[in-house]
């Protein structure tokens, strides 16, 4: 039942390119007893593509009819797992090719960054620039600070993140904040702006940050953040 439903799921959401040319001008309407089947090809679908998955609707099309019409199998169970297999280590070991890459291009950033002018470097391996020191409190692990900034990825270039105080969901407990940030934080004080440059260890780590299936920040990135402090409470 389970491959049934794996089976039906593709050719429910793969249509032939020339019924599509001809019906273009036809709504398809998902009646109800139809509804368990869409709702089963969006999830395994999902499912798929998430894991990287490419599959041949026509292929696929042609199993359903197989075990549908109770046909014989033109795969055995055991050649078929052997591929599926072999197709998710392929994808498995592509993945871990590009986060080696990805570790190794930040690595080489934070390494040519820290002799950067006014680039200070921690013991951590946290690198910051302060801008501004601030006037005013300065924050602690228990603190909630209130904070305006922008996010780049050090390898990419590409912003991820940009929060404007007082919107924006800009306030945070500093006891739950990534540890470049209960680091690099607490060297300025309220009215500060501060330039943290955050190895992955102090950040997401290999773990990365995704919405919904796709990577926000990679595993293995360095970032950057410009940080203004707008608001401290003890």
């Amino acid at each position: 039942m389970k491959m049934l439903s794996l089976l039906i799921t593709t050719m429910l959401l793969s249509a032939p390119l020339s019924s599509i040319a001809e019906e273009k001008s036809t709504r398809i309407v998902i009646t109800a007893d139809k509804e368990v089947s869409y709702a089963l090809g969006i999830e395994v679908a999902q499912k798929w593509r998430d894991e990287g998955l490419i599959v041949d609707p026509k292929v696929v099309a042609l199993a359903i009819n197989d075990v549908q019409n109770h046909g014989p199998r033109r795969l055995s169970s055991e050649a078929g797992r052997q591929a599926i297999y072999i197709e998710k280590d392929r994808i498995k070991r592509a993945s871990a090719a590009v986060w080696k890459a990805r570790r190794t291009a930040a690595r080489e950033f934070m390494e040519n960054n820290k002799n950067a002018e006014g680039v200070v470097t921690t013991d951590s391996g946290l690198q910051y620039v302060i801008q501004e020191p601030g006037t005013g409190a300065v924050p602690n692990e228990n603190s909630s600070i209130v904070v305006s900034y922008t996010g780049i990825s050090a390898t990419k270039g590409n912003i991820f993140g940009r929060v404007k105080a007082p919107q924006d969901g800009s306030t945070f407990s500093m006891n739950s904040v990534i540890d470049g940030w209960k680091e690099g934080i607490p060297l300025i004080k309220e009215g500060g702006k501060i330039t943290l440059y955050v190895p992955a260890h102090l950040a997401y780590g290999r773990d990365g940050i995704k919405h919904r299936k796709l990577y926000i920040i990679e595993p293995n990135d360095a970032l950057v953040f410009d940080i203004e402090l707008i608001k401290v409470s003890n």
